[in-house]
């Protein structure tokens, strides 16, 4: 075997052994936006459960958002401050939901469960008149998104 053989073996076990560093770098670099996946939606559930938390923790609590999604007015200052304070809490959570899916951190089924809760919400009179008087102080593109949601529901209803 003369050196120019045995200099292409060396340019061919060469390649091979860059291929297989490439697509081991692929495999890790893929697990880990798994991972990175995982972790944002388990920390965008759990967000959403300490939010929520409350309503089973505090009677009080309870009592309040149970009455002002009937009707905010109903609710005294002290009250209304909490309520609007829970449900202005879920919402946020929504939005962030939609900003990370909208970013490819979170799939599209945490996105869809999260507006059918907002969507539930907004069927109540005491959230459709907390998002009249806060709705404008979400982003644009979040009040559309709410505003497709309720159009699209609206459209698939029975006349």
């Amino acid at each position: 075997m003369n050196w120019e053989a045995i200099g292409a073996i060396g340019e061919v076990v060469g390649a091979i052994a860059v291929i297989l560093s490439l697509l081991y770098v692929g495999r890790q670099i893929h697990t880990s936006s798994q991972i990175a996946l995982a972790v944002t939606e388990r920390d965008a559930a759990k967000a959403w459960s300490d939010t929520t938390a409350s309503l089973s923790q505090d009677p009080q609590i309870a009592s309040v958002y149970a009455r002002g999604i009937k009707n905010e007015d109903e609710l005294s200052e002290h009250e209304r401050i909490q309520f609007e304070s829970l449900i202005n809490r879920m919402m946020l959570h929504h939005s962030n939901v939609l900003r990370m899916y909208e970013k490819g951190l979170v799939e599209k089924d945490l996105l869809d469960s999260t507006d059918r809760v907002v969507l539930g919400l907004l069927r109540s009179e005491g959230v459709v008149q907390w998002w009249n008087g806060f709705g404008q102080y979400f982003t644009e593109s979040y009040q559309q998104h709410v505003s497709d949601l309720l159009s699209s529901t609206l459209e698939s209803e029975p006349s």
